[in-house]
């Protein structure tokens, strides 16, 4: 089951009420998670440019689009739900072997 919908199971089931952020354990930037998305999907590097967060600001012309960091604290929700969320890089490493099963 993937960890975010378990955790939403966890909080009805044990009808727990508060914030609960489910993400990854580590933090990363935008950057580095298609970076290496790209990597195991297609097995090539550098196919995404790397650039400066106010470069990035300018190109899109959204200043909201992205953080600079993603992620949010976990460890309240790992404690009160008892489960344990991934990195960024193991839940990559999930879908793209779901991917891979699925395409056969």
């Amino acid at each position: 089951m993937d960890e975010a919908a378990e955790a939403v199971n966890l909080i009805l089931k044990k009808r727990k009420k508060s914030v609960f952020h489910a993400s990854s354990t580590i933090t990363t930037s935008p950057f580095e998670v298609n970076s290496y998305f790209i990597k195991r999907v297609r097995g090539q590097m550098a196919v995404v440019n790397k650039s400066s967060l106010p470069e990035f600001i300018r190109s899109d012309g959204s200043p909201l689009r992205y953080p600079k960091w993603g992620g949010l604290k976990v460890n309240e929700t790992q404690k009160k739900l008892g489960i344990k969320f991934s990195s960024w890089k193991e839940a990559v490493n999930e879908i793209v072997n779901q991917r891979e099963i699925k395409n056969g």
